[in-house]
C-alpha cells in the first residue's frame, strides 16, 4: 500500500509554527484551469486587436470586456494557485495567527488570543471520505482551516498541538 505525505507539517514547530498543504488538484484539471485563464486574458486581446485591424471605432464595452475578463482570469489565477501550491500557516507566539498561502500572493490574515487554546476538528464532506477541518479555539474567537485532512491525520496532529501549547 502507497503511503501518502502527510499534510500537516511539524517541521517549524521550534519557530512556532504548523503549516497544511493542500493535496494537489489532478493535472489534467490545472491543465484545463490554464487553459482557461489563458481565454480570459487573451480573449479581450484580441478582440481590442480584431477592432483595429477593422478600423472599428473603440466603444465603452471593449474595456468592459476587459475588465470583466481580466477579473475572471484573476478568480481563475486563484483557484489554479490554491489547487497547485496552496497552504496554510498557523503561528503561535503571544498571539494564534493564520493565514492562507497561495505562492505568489496571501490571504485571510486572522489572529487570536493564545489564552485557553484548545483544538479540535470538524468533519467536512462525505462521511466514506473521513476528512475534516483544523478548528483552534481560544476564548472568544476561533480558527478553522478550510484545507481538508484525513481524520486519522488530524487527530494525531491534534494530539502534538496539545502537548506543545
Amino acid at each position: 500500500m502507497k503511503k501518502t505525505k502527510s499534510q500537516i507539517d511539524f517541521s517549524n514547530i521550534e519557530n512556532n509554527r504548523i503549516t497544511i498543504y493542500v493535496r494537489k488538484s489532478p493535472l489534467f484539471i490545472r491543465i484545463i484551469l490554464m487553459i482557461v485563464l489563458f481565454v480570459f486574458i487573451a480573449g479581450p486581446i484580441l478582440g481590442l486587436v480584431s477592432m483595429i485591424i477593422e478600423r472599428a471605432e473603440l466603444k465603452i464595452g471593449i474595456f468592459i470586456s476587459f475588465a470583466l475578463f481580466w477579473g475572471l482570469g484573476y478568480y481563475v489565477f486563484r483557484i489554479l494557485t490554491w489547487n497547485s501550491f496552496g497552504k496554510e500557516h498557523f503561528s503561535f507566539t503571544d498571539k494564534v495567527s493564520y493565514f492562507s498561502d497561495f505562492k505568489y500572493f496571501k490571504d485571510s490574515f486572522k489572529e487570536i488570543d493564545k489564552n485557553n487554546l484548545s483544538f479540535d476538528f470538524e468533519e467536512i464532506g462525505y462521511k466514506e471520505d473521513n476528512e475534516g477541518v483544523l478548528i483552534i479555539k481560544g476564548e472568544n474567537e476561533f480558527l478553522k482551516s478550510s484545507i481538508k485532512v484525513k481524520i486519522p491525520e488530524l487527530e494525531e496532529s491534534i494530539e502534538r498541538l496539545k502537548n506543545y501549547a
